[in-house]
């Protein structure tokens, strides 16, 4: 038995609820780990995992992606509650958006809210994850990275649409 195709509101409530999910799994892993680091690690601990290569080191990040500082962290916290307020806006006003590209907004409100929340507790950013030379940082900085590449690599794949 064939079931009709779902309305606009049964769209935007699924598409809605895969957003909202993943942001929530992105901020709800991103804060366990930020609260463990801060609770079983001082400022500056290194402990190797594999080698000089792959190590914790907990820092706090007063500067935004890489430490590198543009504004004070009042003006990231006002970045972030634009991009949250946008992307929601734009994933629930979309007639369709591809499974995929909510999966990826969510990853960046996700991450984008747990390192809001982080500036607004203590005045910078919990980083701790390091690899090789590269700068330190954590769930919510891997999370919005990952969605940003695979944005790009989506941009750079996808198919030409026929007309």
């Amino acid at each position: 038995m064939d079931r009709p195709p779902p309305v606009r509101g049964q769209v935007r409530l699924r598409t809605g609820g895969l957003y909202l999910g993943v942001a929530a799994l992105v901020f709800i892993v991103d804060r366990i780990t930020k609260a463990m680091v801060d609770s079983t690690m001082v400022e500056g601990q290194v402990i190797p995992i594999i080698d000089r290569y792959v190590y914790l080191n907990y820092i706090r990040n007063t500067g935004s992606a890489f430490s590198l500082r543009f504004l004070d962290s009042n003006g990231y916290i006002l970045v972030a509650l634009v991009i949250g307020v946008g992307l929601t806006v734009y994933v629930l006003a979309a007639a369709r958006l591809a499974p995929s590209l909510v999966v990826v907004a969510g990853m960046v409100l996700g991450g984008t809210a747990g390192n809001a929340v982080d500036r607004l507790l203590h005045g910078g950013v919990t980083d701790f994850m390091a690899i090789g030379i590269w700068p330190r940082f954590n769930v919510a900085d891997s999370a919005i990275s990952v969605a940003v590449l695979a944005l790009v690599l989506r941009s750079l794949v996808r198919r030409p649409t026929s007309s």
